[in-house]
């Protein structure tokens, strides 16, 4: 049972296409605080800035100051705490742009297991452009590795002692998945990884 801050970066893609990429935090302040708002969007938009070369120059990322608190095993809202809003982060990859489906897959793995499996987090970083897509039609290797250590740095070093988690949402009684229900839990973020072998494919524009 733990209180995590919802961090929001609505994206604007190059065809009027809207997404949302969210990033939840255990905040460094018990409940939450403006500082740790702050913070925590500060290092989502340094994470973005840092992976701008693997976004073309159409995409443009935007942030949303207030920053939701919720407990974690419940989903219940308890809090929202207003940061200060960082500068908006367009992407800086010319050429052509892939299609808007395309997207990087960013893995945020844990060390907790549920259920059996490893607890793990995925960002679909849109959008790339054609100068990222290898002859063979992969993600460059290069930028991946760029990529993957934006998302190291956001881990650690920031204003406040927060820190990024994967959140497992809770499963309420009566659902037909678990028929008994299932608390949510939370787990810190280890580390960052980027796919090479294959470009994910978003089905939606909720990342």
């Amino acid at each position: 049972m733990a209180s995590i801050l919802r961090v929001r970066s609505p994206i604007s893609l190059s065809n009027g296409t809207q997404g949302l990429l969210t990033v939840y935090w255990r905040p460094g302040t018990g409940g939450g605080s403006t500082a740790d708002a702050t913070d925590c969007l500060a290092r989502v938009r340094a994470f973005l800035n840092s992976s701008a070369a693997a976004i073309h120059v159409s995409t443009t990322y935007t942030f949303t100051a207030a920053c939701d608190v919720f407990e974690d095993s419940t989903g219940t809202l308890t809090g929202s705490f207003t940061g200060t809003g960082p500068a908006s982060v367009p992407g800086t990859a010319t050429g052509d742009c892939c299609p808007m489906a395309t997207a990087w897959l960013v893995r945020w793995p844990t060390s907790t297991v549920v259920n059996g499996r490893r607890l793990q987090g995925r960002t679909f970083l849109s959008t790339p452009n054609e100068g990222n897509n290898t002859a063979t039609g992969l993600p460059n290797p290069a930028t991946a590795v760029t990529v993957a250590a934006a998302g190291v740095a956001m881990l650690t070093g920031g204003a406040t002692a927060s820190f990024p988690v994967v959140w497992n949402r809770p499963v309420p009684v009566g659902d037909p998945r678990i028929p008994a229900g299932r608390a949510g839990t939370s787990a810190a973020i280890t580390t960052c990884t980027v796919d090479t072998t294959k470009w994910a494919v978003q089905r939606n524009r909720r990342f």
